[in-house]
């Protein structure tokens, strides 16, 4: 009999373990119960990009079109967010976090030739012309001391999307609202060419997206 209860009490505990594993198992935190093992599938098709082919500077009153940009970089300004733990000495109890916010973008945009009216809107001055066709007689720089009133501007920088061909198949326009020019640091070397770096800071108003990004057919031309 003492060996059949010992058997009896062995195949419970046997029976009974998967039970008392899923009591101790941790409960799923919320946030993850609806990402549980999510359907694999492919990513969408990757676009090759390469070269920045057109450039349009949209003012209130004027949109300018220049195809010699060679770069851009964009660096987002962010709002950092916190992070506030509570902590009982070596045990951390909780957590409250906010998260970073992109308010805008700090743009440098290379241009390979000096254009006097984009020199303008960026730096703050004013691009004088005369005669017909016009040509350029002169820039002024903000005065000094006193206040600089930029022009806002929407600029919209466009990529080309490659094939392995090497032919272009489309395009990527990158949309950056809200734009300010800042003070331009002309540098020219001997034996250089100067090519302007326009620094500009994007900041959309509230509601508006710092960045968009659209495939499109055909580069804007002139009417």
């Amino acid at each position: 009999m003492k060996r059949l209860y010992l058997a009896l009490m062995a195949l419970a505990m046997v029976l009974a373990e998967p039970l008392l594993r899923l009591f101790r198992k941790k409960p799923v935190p919320l946030a993850l119960q609806f990402f549980a093992d999510p359907a694999l599938e492919n990513v969408s098709a990757g676009f090759n990009v390469s070269d920045v082919v057109a450039a349009v500077v949209t003012t209130a009153s004027k949109s300018y079109l220049f195809d010699t940009a060679s770069e851009f970089n964009a660096k987002p300004k962010i709002e950092a967010g916190q992070e506030k733990t509570l902590r009982k000495l070596n045990t951390i109890l909780a957590l409250n976090k906010t998260e970073d916010i992109v308010t805008g973008y700090d743009i440098d945009l290379t241009d390979v030739l000096m254009h006097p009216e984009l020199f303008a809107l960026v730096d703050g001055g004013v691009s004088t012309f005369a005669g017909e066709p016009a040509a350029f007689t002169g820039y002024a720089a903000p005065v000094t001391g006193q206040p600089v009133t930029r022009t806002p501007f929407r600029l919209d920088l466009y990529t080309a999307i490659k094939d392995t061909d090497g032919e272009t198949t489309g395009y990527l326009k990158w949309m950056f609202p809200g734009c300010k020019g800042k003070p331009v640091e002309p540098s020219v070397k001997d034996g250089d060419f100067y090519m302007p770096k326009l620094s500009v800071q994007s900041r959309p108003a509230t509601g508006e997206s710092p960045l968009e990004i659209a495939p499109v057919t055909n580069l804007p031309t002139v009417s």
